[in-house]
């Protein structure tokens, strides 16, 4: 009695992680372009400031 218990918690926790896995990878999968867009101007923000500081240094 008590194995099959515990093997239909485990199934059900299984499954619940499972599915909720699902859900964050969906979710991920619809927002990859915002996701992308993000990664890229935080690679470039040092070189964005460097050339913004460089252009001010210039025109004093």
């Amino acid at each position: 009695m008590c194995v099959g218990t515990l093997s239909m918690f485990a199934l059900m926790m299984l499954s619940l992680l499972g599915w909720g896995a699902y859900e964050v990878g969906k979710k991920i999968w619809d927002i990859r372009s915002t996701i992308a867009r993000t990664a890229v101007a935080v690679f470039n923000f040092p070189e964005n400031v460097y050339q913004s500081i460089k252009a001010r240094q210039t025109d004093i």
